[in-house]
């Protein structure tokens, strides 16, 4: 806890340094990590990584989404970018649906945090409200296996 603290910590005094990179720089540093990205160059490819982090750290909503999509896959929680996770979580509380749809999934599957159905129907609820139609379906499947009684606990909250 103290050292994902830390972590969190860290990364925002980290961003603060970055605060005179304008967003149109962020934007162009984002669409260049796009094209190194692409490449079959082990080395553009990991200049890529650290260019999509810069534009994260800046506030690229975008970077911030793909950064999280590259670097959470399937590998277990120790091995992933807890400032992925953070930035997904920021993302989502300020209203952004596919953040609040990967908010929902992250509960769903307990990857990042603990597994808990109710939470993770609450985030796809909020996308799903925005119109997101894979929130709207993984919501639907949620809710279709659930007891009549926790949808009615679901609807009051």
């Amino acid at each position: 806890m103290i050292r994902t603290l830390l972590f969190i910590f860290l990364s925002q005094f980290g961003t603060h340094a970055l605060a005179s990179v304008t967003l149109s720089e962020a934007d162009q540093r984002y669409a260049h990590a796009k094209s190194l990205l692409r490449s079959s160059n082990p080395q553009e490819i990991s200049q890529g990584l650290l260019e999509l982090k810069s534009a994260a750290e800046i506030g690229v909503t975008d970077a911030r989404l793909l950064y999280f999509h590259l670097t959470s896959g399937e590998r277990p929680i120790e091995q992933r970018p807890r400032i992925a996770y953070y930035w997904i979580r920021e993302s989502a509380e300020a209203g952004v649906a596919q953040a609040q749809y990967l908010q929902g999934r992250e509960y769903l599957m307990g990857k990042s945090v603990h597994r808990d159905e109710m939470i993770a129907a609450h985030w796809l609820k909020l996308a799903a409200r925005q119109g997101h139609q894979e929130a709207t379906h993984e919501l639907n499947e949620l809710l279709a296996k659930w007891s009549p009684q926790q949808v009615k606990e679901f609807e009051s909250r």
